[in-house]
């Protein structure tokens, strides 16, 4: 599997090994293809976008440069080339951080599922990259974020979660771009948590970020929030927490289809569910998909584990 991650910084493993892609331009021109899968793009396109300052000659030869590089680090079978035409194979086994971000969610969405979205975004799209497609980029998946983000927030306060909703909204703010919507969950949490001094805390530090920052003054959304809150008027709710509710599943996200396997699938769930089966353990060589099963696996048995609590073990050996 080749991941990829171009969120904060820029890494790439294939194989679970580090792969050094030291050329500049071949590094943009594999986040800009494999941000863009599964389209295609023309030669002298793509040689002018990253090359805008050369002439054709020069850009066409120094994209031909590039993809021989990341040919040569990679792999043929991730790329999709012919004699006009250059693009990332989205049929191949890859793992894209930008992806998980990306992914459709809506207010049915499980809370888990949107963190491990939001998780997945460690900063600045390509930090140090100057080019002007990145920074249209960076533009577009700072705002998806700030939109889970309030997602997140909203649904998190709706599960009366304030120890995340406090976490999360913290984060939120480490990022920068001092957004608000983030102090006014942080003062929500502080209220569900009784923490009246923390209310006024969280004020103090939006006011101060926002002048510094932007030069404005807190929106009449937060200065309403922040005298309900204080006044008591619109304090939230404790939520009882249920002592017989299930731990919470977290699987990694797939960004690619699982086919096939039906059977080894099958196997699997079959002995999960099992009464008599304490421990079920997947072997075989390096890169068959050990890892991939078992998120299945258990993906499949998530509704039900919702329902009921299940004390057996699932492992993946990696050996």
């Amino acid at each position: 599997m080749l991941e990829v991650w171009l969120l904060g910084k820029f890494e790439v493993k294939l194989e679970g090994k580090p792969v050094e892609i030291t050329s500049r331009p071949a590094q943009s021109l594999l986040a800009y293809l494999i941000l863009n899968a599964p389209k295609s793009y023309r030669r002298e396109k793509l040689a002018g976008l990253l090359w805008p300052n050369s002439d054709d000659t020069n850009a066409r030869n120094n994209l031909r440069q590039a993809l021989w590089r990341l040919r040569q680090e990679l792999g043929e079978e991730y790329f999709l080339t012919d004699r006009s035409s250059v693009g990332f194979n989205p049929q191949s086994d890859y793992r894209l951080d930008a992806d998980l971000l990306q992914n459709g969610l809506d207010e049915v969405t499980p809370v888990e599922i949107i963190i491990q979205a939001v998780a997945a975004y460690d900063g600045q799209l390509l930090p140090g990259f100057y080019d002007e497609w990145v920074m249209l980029e960076q533009e577009r998946l700072q705002a998806i974020y700030e939109d889970r983000m309030q997602l997140l927030m909203a649904r998190l306060a709706e599960e009366a979660r304030w120890r995340e909703t406090r976490e999360w909204a913290e984060r939120w703010i480490a990022q920068g771009h001092v957004p608000e919507p983030a102090y006014r969950a942080l003062m929500t949490a502080q209220a569900g948590l009784g923490d009246q001094a923390g209310i006024a805390a969280v004020f103090r530090r939006c006011i101060e970020a926002l002048a510094e920052e932007v030069g404005v003054e807190p929106s009449p959304e937060t200065l309403d929030l922040f005298e309900k809150l204080t006044s008591g008027e619109a304090l939230p709710q404790p939520k009882i927490s249920d002592a017989t509710s299930s731990p919470l599943l977290r699987l990694p996200l797939q960004t690619t289809p699982f086919i096939g396997r039906e059977a080894e699938l099958a196997r699997s769930t079959a002995l999960l569910t099992d009464p008599a089966t304490r421990l079920v353990t997947v072997l075989g060589p390096g890169g068959m998909g050990k890892t991939r099963l078992a998120v299945e696996a258990a993906g499949a048995l998530a509704e039900g584990a919702r329902n009921s609590r299940c004390g057996r073990n699932f492992v993946s050996d990696f050996h």
